[in-house]
């Protein structure tokens, strides 16, 4: 069947081709480099997806399911994300299913965000959101917490570094900086060299 995709603005057709889904419609710009900046992929299931270097930019994205998808590397400036399924999916930032459960960091119309096991937070709000499961990972030196502390020092340091690098540093963000440096140093935990 014909899948068009249009342009969430004034519903422009950015492409349009034969396929079996939506879904397969966007694999194939994908894989034939063909910008989906500004599109409406509202609703759309997309999971299970490898979509690294795509250009979602501008596009509209919100309550998609992108569970499982590739997103490593995937232009996501001003895309809407509100309310969209990114359970385990790979993101800007660096996914670890190793070292901690379901952990990444992403970057969604200037905010930076951190995932930590179940729960999301915009970075910043972490501050007051880190010891939320007090059950789970007591403020007790205990080996899980201990890897709650290394991970997070370890995804704050990245998004800091992408921030200077990218001229979105803000008071916030140092803020958060300073916080999980004085978890590292109160944990006794050793920078690794990059």
């Amino acid at each position: 069947m014909l899948i068009p995709i249009k342009n969430r603005y004034d519903g422009s057709i950015i492409y349009s081709g034969e396929h079996d889904s939506l879904k397969k419609a966007v694999e194939f710009c994908v894989e034939n480099k063909i910008s989906l900046r500004g599109a409406n992929l509202r609703h759309a299931d997309l999971s299970n997806t490898d979509f690294s270097y795509a250009d979602f930019s501008d596009a509209d994205l919100r309550h998609a399911d992108l569970s499982n998808a590739d997103l490593r590397n995937t232009d996501l400036r001003n895309t809407d994300l509100r309310s969209t399924n990114l359970s385990y999916a790979r993101y800007i930032g660096n996914h670890s299913t190793i070292e901690y459960t379901y952990t990444s960091w992403w970057v969604c119309t200037n905010n930076y965000y951190l995932s930590l096991g179940c729960h999301r937070f915009l970075a910043i709000d972490w501050i007051d959101n880190f010891w939320n499961n007090t059950k789970e990972f007591p403020n007790d030196n205990s080996e899980k917490t201990t890897k709650r502390v290394k991970v997070f020092y370890k995804y704050v340091s990245e998004i800091i570094k992408n921030a200077k690098e990218n001229d979105r540093i803000t008071p916030e963000l140092l803020k958060l900086e300073t916080y999980a440096s004085s978890l590292r140093i109160e944990y006794n935990l050793e920078v690794e060299n990059e």
